[in-house]
């Protein structure tokens, strides 16, 4: 009887550990995290000496059919020559995305250690419900071998 009980009892406390290790393993927890994925080999600036980096672009206040030119220096500090590819994402409002960005760095080529003056643009081609925007302006190098 003794040794029944001392079985029931070890059994009780096996199934209360695995319980709580079952509990443990199903609870869980989400952390939110974010981050910007740096492009090798590039640096970027507001000024062709390469002393201040740029970090935030102001647009300004923009009327319909008007466009907006503002202009960042963009540095290739690799080891190859580079091309270019720059995107406006994630409008904010989502209708952002109606304002027309373009750039001037197709079939740009910057050399190891040159400067190249990225001209972008924007414009507004006909009057929207929204008043304030942002969005993000993300400048992707490729080795050009």
């Amino acid at each position: 009887m003794e040794k029944s009980k001392l079985v029931l009892t070890s059994l009780a406390l096996l199934l209360v550990t695995f319980t709580a290790v079952n509990a443990a393993l199903i609870s869980s927890t989400v952390i939110s995290s974010s981050g910007i994925v740096a492009s090798e080999g590039i640096s970027v600036y507001s000024e062709a000496t390469g002393t201040y980096s740029v970090s935030h672009l102001y647009w300004g206040k923009i009327s319909v059919n008007n466009t907006i030119t503002r202009s960042i220096y963009v540095r290739n500090d690799g080891a190859t020559a580079v091309s270019l590819q720059v995107l406006a994402i994630e409008h904010v409002p989502a209708e952002a995305s109606v304002l027309v960005f373009t750039s001037n760095c197709e079939e740009a080529v910057i050399l190891q250690g040159e400067t190249f003056e990225l001209v972008m643009t924007l414009t507004l081609p006909e009057q929207v419900a929204f008043t304030v925007f942002s969005f993000n302006i993300r400048v992707d190098s490729a080795a050009i071998e």
